[in-house]
């Protein structure tokens, strides 16, 4: 029973992966593992990232509220698009009018003096979360 469900919650988080055919949906190696706030003492917006070979999944740290979330979920139907380099990692989710873009950067961090990770949202054109610059909303990995 418990391998029926895990195999059920693996085959739904990776349905809109397989949407896209002809490309690599892998994560970046670089990108790949937990990155997490911690700078940020407000539990209310802070969150920890996980890119998991081909899943992401994004979790609030917030007592009561605390549930990790595969993004693809959010967006079955949607057509899946991944780009990446060095330091950039876009995925784009899109059909008919509408189109949500996650990317995240990588940056060096002077206060914590290791790579820092920062990202943006933006939904039909307009920038929903844009890239920080304070180490508060910056995610160094775990």
């Amino acid at each position: 029973m418990k391998k029926t469900i895990l195999m059920l919650i693996l085959i739904t988080c990776s349905l809109p992966f397989s949407l896209v055919i002809g490309q690599n949906l892998k994560n970046p190696s670089w990108i790949n593992g937990s990155w997490q706030n911690t700078m940020n003492s407000n539990l209310r917006t802070s969150f920890v990232w996980t890119f998991d070979h081909d899943s992401i999944f994004v979790e609030c740290l917030m007592p009561g509220s605390r549930k990790k979330n595969c993004i693809s979920g959010d967006y079955l139907g949607y057509k899946q698009t991944r780009f990446s380099e060095d330091s950039l990692y876009r995925v784009t989710f899109s059909r008919v009018n509408d189109t949500v873009v996650y990317e995240f950067k990588l940056a060096n961090d002077r206060t914590m003096d290791k790579p820092a990770l920062t990202y943006s949202l933006t939904i039909n054109g307009i920038k929903k979360v844009g890239y920080s610059k304070g180490a508060d909303s910056k995610y160094f990995k775990n």
